[in-house]
C-alpha cells in the first residue's frame, strides 16, 4: 500500500504545471508619461485589453483607439478603460493529448477501472469496464474524455490544474460531467482551497452529458489552483465521465497617461529706433524668455526687406524709404518655438527745413515777417542786426517734433556755431529765429542751417552772406616817430580792394595805395612831408556788391 500511494504522489508531481493563460486585466499605457512643445501632437498606444475608452476627449484624436495621438495644450491626466472578456481551455481539456496536464489522486489503468477509485482516458467507457456502454466524448462524440470509477473512500481529487488567467477578472468555469451508472456520483469544485457552490451530483440520466458551471474571482496574482473532487462513498453506481474543462472571464482595467506641455518661449524683441531716414541702422535685442529651466537656442530675424539674421542683438540697416514689419522666432532647447512681430519700422522722406530772412524785424521778438526775403540781406555795419527764420517740415516724423531734433547755424568759413535743440513743438507751424552779427573780424562767407532728426535724417541749407564795403578817414595824424598815431590809413570795413591817394593843397598827388592795411607814414619821395593841409580820396569794394564806395575828406598832418 506504501509503494502504492508514493506512486500516486510521483504520479502527482509529474502531471502538476500551469495552463498558459490567453488574455489579461492590466493595461500598459506607453509612453504613461509625455512632453511636446504645446500645440503639438504626440502618439501614444495602450496594451492589455481588447477594446478601449479614453476620457476625457479633449485633445484626442480618437477616443475608442489604441494608439491615439494626444494635442498637448495644458498638464492632464487621461485615463482609458478597457473592458476585456475571453475564454481559455484549461491545459488539454478534452484529453486529446490523453493521460497528461492534470493532477488526480485517482489511479491510472488504461485497460481496466473495475476497482473504484481507478480512472482510464479514452473515447469508450465499455472499453475499461463491462458494465458501462460506449458512450462517446462531449467535445466530438469520438474523442477522449476522462472515464472515472468513483471511489468510496471519501473525498478525492478527479482532476487538478493550475491554470494562469488575468489578475481581477470575473471567471467562470465550465465542465461537462456523463454518467456511467447510477446512482448518481457527486462532486464538488475547490478554487484555490476555497469550495464553489455546493455539492454537484452528476446527470440522472445515463449517458447523457450535463454541463456544470463555477463562477469565481481571479485573485490578484492571477494564478489559480482548481481542484474537482469526488464526495460521493457509495459502492453502487458513483461512476462519470469528465470532459472539455474551460474558462470563460471578464474583467475591467484603466490605466493612465500624464501629458505636460513643455514650457513655451515668449518672442520678445525690441529696437533702438523705428522711424528713420534711408541708412538707418537699427540695434535689435532678443530680450526672450522660457521657463522651467529651459533655454533659447536658436533665433531667426526676418527683417521684411528679404533679409535674415541669427545674432542675439543685431544690427540691421534700411536702405529704401517704406514700412517694414518683420518677425523673431525662437526655439528652445526642448524643441518649442514661438514668433512674434516686430516693431514696424519706417523709412521716411528726409525732413526739411525752410528758411526765410528779414532786416526790417526786432529778430528779439521773433515776429514773422511780413515780406520776409528768399535770401539774406546786405549788411551794412553800425546797422541793426538782420534776423533768420526757420521751420522744419517733418513729414512722416510729425505732428510733435521728436526729442533730440537739433538745428545747427554755423558761419563759414571757420566761423562760429551754434547748436539749437527743438522739442515739443510742432513742426510746420512754429517758426525759430535768430540774429546775424553785422560786425566781424573776420568776415564770413555764407551762413548754413544743418537740421539733425532722430533716425539718421539731415537736411542742410546754406546761404551766402553779403557785406557792404564801408570806409571812413580820419583827419588828423602827427608822424613823428612817438608810436602814436605816427601813420594815416583810411578805416577799411568789408572790402576786398582799395585804392586811394594824397594830394597836397596845390593838387600835387604826394601818395597813393592799393593796400587797405598798411598806412602812409607822411613822406614823401623818403623826406618828411611838411605840416599842413592835404585832401583824401578814396575808393573801394568787395565781391559781395558790386557797386564800389568812394570816400573824399581833408587830413592835418602835424609835427
Amino acid at each position: 500500500m506504501k509503494n502504492v500511494w508514493r506512486s500516486l504522489i510521483l504520479f502527482l508531481v509529474v502531471l502538476a504545471f500551469s495552463s498558459k493563460v490567453h488574455g489579461q486585466c492590466s493595461l500598459t499605457v506607453s509612453p504613461s508619461n509625455a512632453s511636446t512643445c504645446p500645440g503639438d501632437s504626440v502618439q501614444v498606444s495602450v496594451t492589455g485589453g481588447t477594446t478601449y475608452i479614453w476620457s476625457p476627449a479633449v485633445g484626442l484624436s480618437c477616443t475608442t483607439c489604441a494608439s491615439p495621438w494626444v494635442q498637448v495644450d495644458s498638464a492632464l491626466t487621461y485615463t482609458v478603460t478597457s473592458s476585456t472578456s475571453g475564454n481559455q481551455n484549461a491545459v488539454n481539456w478534452n484529453f486529446s493529448n490523453g493521460n497528461t496536464g492534470f493532477s488526480t489522486q485517482y489511479l491510472y489503468n488504461p485497460t481496466s477501472i473495475w476497482n473504484e477509485g481507478t480512472y482510464a482516458v479514452g473515447p469508450n467507457a465499455n472499453a475499461v469496464h463491462p458494465n458501462f456502454a460506449a458512450w462517446g466524448d462531449h467535445t466530438t462524440g469520438t474523442g477522449n474524455y476522462m472515464i472515472i470509477n468513483g471511489s468510496t473512500n471519501g473525498i478525492k481529487t478527479i482532476w487538478s490544474q493550475t491554470v494562469a488567467l488575468p489578475a481581477g477578472s470575473n471567471a467562470t468555469l465550465s465542465i461537462w460531467m456523463l454518467t456511467l451508472a447510477t446512482p448518481a456520483g457527486q462532486f464538488r469544485v475547490k478554487i484555490n482551497g476555497t469550495i464553489i457552490g455546493s455539492n454537484q451530483t452528476t446527470p440522472a440520466t445515463v449517458g447523457v452529458w450535463g454541463n456544470y458551471t463555477f463562477p469565481f474571482t481571479v485573485p490578484a496574482a492571477g494564478n489559480v489552483t482548481v481542484v474537482i473532487e469526488s464526495v460521493s462513498t457509495a459502492l453502487a453506481g458513483n461512476d462519470f465521465g469528465l470532459d472539455d474543462i474551460q474558462f470563460t472571464y471578464s474583467c475591467t482595467a484603466t490605466a493612465t497617461l500624464n501629458v505636460q506641455p513643455y514650457p513655451r518661449p515668449e518672442a520678445l524683441a525690441h529696437a533702438s529706433d523705428s522711424l528713420g531716414c534711408s541708412g538707418l541702422c537699427v540695434q535689435w535685442a532678443d530680450s526672450s524668455t522660457v521657463a522651467n529651466g529651459a533655454s533659447i537656442i536658436w533665433r531667426q530675424w526676418s527683417w521684411g526687406d528679404g533679409s535674415q539674421d541669427t545674432g542675439r542683438f543685431p544690427v540691421h540697416c534700411y536702405l529704401d524709404e517704406g514700412t517694414y514689419q518683420g518677425q523673431l522666432v525662437v526655439v528652445s532647447n526642448q524643441g518649442c518655438r514661438d514668433t512674434v512681430l516686430l516693431r514696424p519700422v519706417t523709412i521716411a522722406s528726409p525732413p526739411t527745413l525752410e528758411v526765410v530772412f528779414d532786416s526790417t524785424t526786432s529778430c528779439s521778438s521773433a515776429a514773422f515777417p511780413t515780406n520776409p526775403l528768399l535770401q539774406p540781406p546786405v549788411f551794412y555795419p553800425n546797422t541793426s542786426e538782420p534776423c533768420y527764420f526757420y521751420r522744419l517740415n517733418l513729414g512722416a516724423f510729425g505732428p510733435i517734433i521728436p526729442d533730440s531734433t537739433q538745428v545747427t547755424v554755423q558761419y563759414g568759413p571757420g566761423g562760429p556755431t551754434t547748436t539749437s535743440w527743438i522739442t515739443g513743438s510742432s513742426p510746420g507751424t512754429t517758426w525759430f529765429s535768430g540774429t546775424i552779427p553785422v560786425q566781424w573780424a573776420a568776415r564770413p562767407t555764407e551762413i548754413c542751417f544743418q537740421l539733425l532728426v532722430p533716425g539718421g535724417c539731415v537736411d542742410s541749407l546754406c546761404f551766402p552772406l553779403r557785406f557792404a564795403p564801408e570806409v571812413s578817414l580820419p583827419n588828423v595824424f602827427t608822424p613823428n616817430s612817438d608810436g602814436l598815431n605816427d601813420g594815416f590809413l583810411p578805416e577799411f570795413e568789408n572790402v576786398d580792394w582799395a585804392h586811394w591817394e594824397i594830394y597836397s593843397r596845390w593838387g600835387q598827388k604826394v601818395y597813393q595805395s592799393e593796400s587797405y592795411t598798411q598806412a602812409w607814414d607822411g613822406r614823401i619821395n623818403g623826406k618828411e612831408a611838411a605840416a599842413g593841409v592835404y585832401f583824401v580820396v578814396v575808393s573801394a569794394g568787395n565781391s559781395d556788391v558790386p557797386e564800389a564806395i568812394f570816400a573824399r575828406g581833408t587830413l592835418h598832418l602835424m609835427r
